[in-house]
């Protein structure tokens, strides 16, 4: 499956100022923790760009640069922040784009690199890789589908499993499994990746806004979850955890039409998984 869609310490706001990554009036002033909590006011880069969850052009190469550039320019033109940034919340997955250059900014390689380095190869995630430009999955794997709409109105299910996913990039090129997904966040949220301090910070939400660092956090009757969900062409994710990761739910599926709601059943699902009677 495509598993789609993830700071500096509190006072003093370390921003991007000099490191030319977003382009914008006021982008000077974003910084790392904005970006990981939706804070930052930019604009969603894939306006225009898809039909739904699918990319008008689906085997085209996009780079980073070309990515921010749609969603802070009009032409020549600046378009403005949402919002000053670290003011309010607003899901973007242009943060998440910019969020991975400056990983390959400060490292001086790729972020693909230091997933890899960091955490597939660590954790032993052997299902679980990013394509980078290649259109295609390897090994057995579900078909996802986009609805395409024909000249008599008619919704048709068109395969899109295969796609260049640079469309996406850091924000949620990813292919994995949700074996891996679980292993990843059970890892996580158990300690194995970041010192206490860190992941404190990750699964905290003082704004209220429903993100901690990089995490989104839900509530259930039982308590408070973590993890994160995401849509790519032709394919939906939940990811959700307690937050000791002992108790996990990872859901794929494929979506389409005008009644293909699976909010309602997924809710129920995480309900009756992680707060057992």
């Amino acid at each position: 499956m495509r598993a789609g869609s993830h700071g500096g310490r509190r006072g003093r706001r370390t921003t991007c100022r000099g490191t030319g990554l977003v382009p914008a009036p006021g982008g000077d002033r974003i910084t790392v923790r904005d970006l990981l909590q939706h804070a930052s006011g930019l604009p969603e880069y894939t306006d225009g760009l898809l039909d739904g969850d699918a990319p008008r052009d689906r085997f085209r190469t996009w780079t980073p640069v070309e990515l921010v550039r749609r969603a802070v320019k009009d032409g020549d033109r600046d378009r403005p922040l949402l919002f000053p940034p670290g003011t309010d919340h607003h899901y973007s997955n242009t943060d998440y784009i910019v969020l991975g250059m400056i990983v390959e900014k400060v490292t001086g390689r790729s972020y693909r690199t230091e997933i890899e380095q960091r955490v597939i190869r660590p954790l032993g995630l052997r299902d679980t890789r990013l394509p980078g430009s290649s259109p295609f999955i390897t090994g057995p794997h579900s078909h996802g589908y986009e609805p395409v709409e024909k000249a008599d109105g008619t919704l048709v299910p068109v395969d899109y499993t295969t796609v260049n996913m640079s469309v996406a990039g850091a924000a949620g090129e990813i292919i994995s499994t949700t074996a891996d997904l679980d292993r990843f966040f059970r890892t996580l949220l158990g300690g194995g990746l970041l010192r206490p301090a860190e992941l404190r910070e990750m699964t905290a939400d003082p704004s209220g806004g429903g993100w901690g660092m990089g995490l989104e956090i839900a509530t259930l009757p039982c308590g408070t979850i973590v993890g994160h969900g995401g849509g790519t062409p032709g394919y939906r994710t939940i990811s959700f955890h307690t937050l000791d990761g002992t108790s996990q739910v990872t859901v794929d599926w494929t979506d389409w039409g005008t009644d293909a709601d699976a909010g309602p059943a997924t809710l129920a699902l995480m309900t009756a998984a992680l707060c057992p009677a």
